[in-house]
């Protein structure tokens, strides 16, 4: 049974199966063996019962001040027996795979930590388990190895103290691998540095370590601080930092820098390098991590009163900001501090120095930034009762009482808003793209999303001198309205906008002129979560890959009667800012580790955010967004290279009217812009239907088709001094630009795709899907290449004409009508006809699929219709 050291009315025991908890009967399914309510005492009868069944139990470290330290170095048994001689002799289990566990009362360790580990060498783990964890106990049977878990040493439970753990640290430090690194040798300068420190301090000399009242953690009436003289290190019982002599000096500020690697003598001045690199942080905040070391930082701004510290000053009150910056261990929050913006020029991370440059500062503050409450929350261990779930459902409900938009749409752009708290946690967040006509809401969407997202702001007219300046000094999440007329006033600062917004590490280069008339090269970060609307749709590769689009409707359905202000989402920004620092460390970690087979590259780049923080949020969430990108990835890919397709499209009809050369025996076409413009029209207001006329003539001027055609490599040459440019192509040159913009051949079906109007055709950018036996959608194989010579409109109007009376003459016999027609054409192409005579033949065609009368059916993907191909 339960050892008798352990019966004792303040510890706690959980339900194991194995090593894990299991649910004791009628427990909801919120089971959580934290929960105090699954939590019992030794002499409870479902924890007999439990044993009886044969099942383990489990001890919650931290109630009734229980700890353990767990010893697990099976080939290395002398450190065990060295362990045993420096801690006091206590109830001792040897665990079922040749590990010990020993456990010890320590009040203070149980209320201040929860899992420290020292791993020292191979196979060597040593691990104390104070609070918030559990440890299997006798009668308890180990999983792996069958053996049972028994009494070692059958002794009352002994009281640690802050000595015997100092005791234990001394011997331990020098074996691991954070010991190794910083233990130094005496030198006559560390002593003289120690007697400073001394001076500084109260401490009791405990022989081999000195006792210390923490100066760093007031007030300290228990010493909670050791100095070790054998390694000459400083270990802080508050929070288990390890400082060295030098590190500890500059804590207590007696030092300002590292002893430097060299002295370089210049004409003006004496230069100490420091450090062989230099890490330098902005001012917006950041997220460091590196080996065990983790920092997060965060701006925020408070109506503060000045004190200077010249006595002579008079104090003044303005709004000024800080950053507050959270320290981490295992994914705990254990310090955090608040640091004035405009006095931090270095922050120290123990091992090294960074610097914090500061180029520009926000006038005033941002009214979605993050409030000092959260701080002060943080700060005093406050625990707020909620989960990233309760944040988002709540947030998407109030999302739509002001925009209407279908699913999973507004799961996706609620998500989106969550996600950019946690933008510099992973140094990647998608652009979010609304597309839509004048009246769909844009504008009302980008307004909710600026009050809900980290410090969202709103802004019109982004310049080439201010947005890098803008985003450099806050990093807000920026909603750029009107992005069609950004676009013409400043095309290029927006090109670096849809370019580098989504990922940290671009830096924008700006000149900077000096007094003395020189320029400062300046390197700014344009990594922000961006948001932007427009009535255009994104067309180029480049920037579809790198946005997650949402079309929006106009709506008939009742909404807010105004734009949401920021109070609308006050609660919810708060929940997501102290979220996003109790959670930086587990998100983090997430995405490192979080495997997509479906999506690769940038795709999966884009995503991962986003079902990062919905795998977070709830398994099913997960799931509809993972389908959801899956499916935006194979559109895009589908949409890509939008316009070089209808120009290959445009330049075959030239070649088909008859706009065809002879130069050294290769079929050629010759070609101005007006004539290409032309034909380019009919592809996308005609042929495609995508954009109207008068959208046309706005958007594809001249300069827009040459530039587009230079892009694809088609080039230019004038006829004499006076006559227009031309655009040269030869037949091989367009097949190339086929096979490059995976344009499919028209060789047996080109000759359909003229003339005729396009009535609620498919999707040019339909994916190739089996067939299996149904009226489906597949690309037509590649034939031989484009010969213009053998294609005849002759033909195509015979062909044209004899479905059109086949669908209008009600025959009796219309499938014999219909093979007859596949044999003497080859193929028979839906796409030159309405929807309704279209609706009479394709029930019949599924049918003859079925029967076997016809064998293949295949989809042309940039006739845009089905095409019906007859197999002998």
């Amino acid at each position: 049974m339960i050892p008798k050291q352990l019966c004792n009315p303040n510890f706690r025991f959980i339900l194991l199966k194995g090593k894990v908890p299991v649910k004791p009967k009628n427990a909801d399914n919120n089971f959580s063996w934290k929960d105090q309510k699954y939590q019992f005492t030794f002499d409870d009868e479902i924890i007999h019962e439990h044993i009886k069944r044969g099942g383990n139990v489990g001890v919650v470290c931290g109630p009734g001040d229980l700890i353990c330290i767990d010893v697990d170095c099976r080939k290395h048994t002398e450190i065990f027996e060295k362990i045993k001689q420096i801690l006091p002799s206590t109830l001792t289990v040897r665990t079922g795979k040749k590990g010990w566990h020993l456990y010890y009362l320590s009040p203070q360790l149980a209320r201040r930590m929860r899992v420290k580990k020292y791993k020292i060498g191979k196979g060597v783990e040593i691990e104390l388990r104070c609070s918030n964890c559990y440890c299997v106990i006798p009668p308890s049977v180990h999983p792996d190895t069958g053996r049972r878990y028994e009494v070692a040493n059958d002794a009352p439970i002994a009281e640690l103290t802050e000595a015997d753990y100092a005791k234990l640290l001394d011997y331990l430090l020098p074996y691991t691998e954070e010991g190794k690194a910083k233990i130094a040798k005496k030198t006559k300068k560390l002593e003289a540095l120690l007697r400073k420190i001394l001076e500084k301090v109260t401490y009791v000399d405990k022989g081999e370590y000195l006792l210390i009242n923490c100066p760093l953690h007031p007030p300290d009436e228990e010493p909670s601080l050791a100095f070790y003289k054998n390694t000459q290190l400083f270990v802080d019982f508050h929070d288990d930092k390890i400082y060295t002599i030098k590190e500890f000096a500059r804590q207590l500020n007696l030092i300002s820098a590292e002893e430097p690697l060299a002295i370089v003598q210049g004409k003006k001045a004496i230069y100490k390098i420091l450090q062989e690199d230099g890490l330098t942080l902005p001012p917006s905040g950041w997220f460091y991590s590196k080996g065990d070391f983790t920092s997060f930082a965060q701006p925020f701004s408070a109506f503060t009163e000045v004190v200077p510290a010249d006595p002579e000053a008079e104090p003044y009150s303005r709004t000024e900001h800080f950053l507050a910056e959270a320290r981490y261990e295992n994914d705990k929050i254990v310090d955090i501090t608040i640091h004035p913006l405009g006095e931090l020029k270095n922050i120290n991370f123990g091992e090294f120095t960074a610097s914090v440059e500061i180029k520009g500062m926000l006038a005033g503050s941002l009214p979605t930034a993050m409030p000092f409450s959260v701080i002060k929350a943080i700060q005093n261990n406050e625990e707020w009762n909620i989960t990233l779930a309760d944040v988002y459902k709540k947030i998407k409900a109030k999302f739509a009482r002001f925009v209407d938009l279908p699913e999973p749409e507004l799961s996706v752009i609620t998500l989106w808003a969550v996600t950019t708290y946690f933008s510099d946690v992973l140094g990647v967040i998608p652009s979010l793209f609304l597309y839509g006509s004048a009246g769909s809401g844009k504008t009302r969407c980008l307004a909710t999303l600026a009050a809900v997202c980290r410090r969202g702001l709103m802004i019109a007219d982004p310049s080439d001198s201010n947005y890098s300046r803008v985003v450099d000094s806050w990093r807000p999440t920026l909603c750029v309205d009107d992005f069609d007329e950004a676009m013409r006033k400043h095309r290029s600062i927006v090109m670096s906008l849809l370019k580098h917004s989504y990922k940290a590490g671009a830096r924008v280069p700006r000149l900077t002129p000096l007094k003395s008339g020189a320029y400062r090269i300046e390197l700014f970060s344009p990594f922000a979560p961006l948001a932007i609307s427009a009535v255009e749709p994104l067309e180029k590769q480049q920037q579809l890959s790198r946005f997650i689009d949402v079309t929006l409707k106009k709506s008939k359905k009742p909404l807010a009667p105004s734009d949401p202000k920021p109070d609308t989402f006050k609660e919810e920004r708060a929940a997501l800012y102290y979220l996003s620092f109790k959670l930086a460390t587990q998100v983090r970690r997430e995405f490192e580790n979080l495997q997509i087979l479906e999506l690769s590259g940038r795709a999966r780049e884009i995503w991962c955010p986003l079902l990062i923080l919905a795998k977070l949020i709830d398994p099913t969430l997960y799931a509809a967004i993972k389908t959801f990108a899956i499916r935006k990835v194979r559109e895009q890919a589908e949409r890509a290279y939008y316009s070089e397709k209808a120009a290959v499209l445009a330049i075959e009809q030239l070649f088909l009217r008859g706009k065809e050369g002879n130069l050294e025996g290769t079929s050629y076409v010759e070609f101005t812009i007006s004539e290409f413009k032309a034909e380019f029209k009919a592809v996308l207001c005609e042929r495609w239907q995508d954009i109207s006329q008068e959208e046309f003539e706005r958007r594809w001027k001249s300069q827009q088709l040459g530039r587009l055609l230079s892009s694809m490599g088609i080039r230019s040459i004038r006829r004499g001094r006076t006559s227009a440019r031309l655009r040269t192509i030869t037949e091989e040159e367009l097949e190339e630009l086929r096979a490059r913009y995976d344009v499919a051949d028209n060789a047996d079906n080109a000759d359909n795709n003229i003339g005729a109007p396009i009535q609620n055709s498919p999707s040019k950018f339909s994916v190739s899907e089996p067939n299996n036996g149904k009226f489906g959608s597949q690309k037509t194989d590649r034939g031989s290449p484009l010969n213009v010579r053998n294609v005849r409109n002759v033909r195509l109007k015979a062909k044209t004409q004899e479905f059109a009376n086949l669908t209008q003459e009600k025959l009796p016999n219309l499938k014999t009508q219909i093979i007859e027609i596949l044999k003497k054409h080859k193929t028979l192409d839906l796409n030159q006809y309405d929807e309704q005579n279209v609706a009479k033949i394709k029930p019949l065609i599924e049918e003859m699929l079925k029967s076997g009368e016809i064998k293949e059916v295949k989809h042309n993907v940039y006739a845009l219709g089905k095409v019906i191909k007859h197999e002998a």
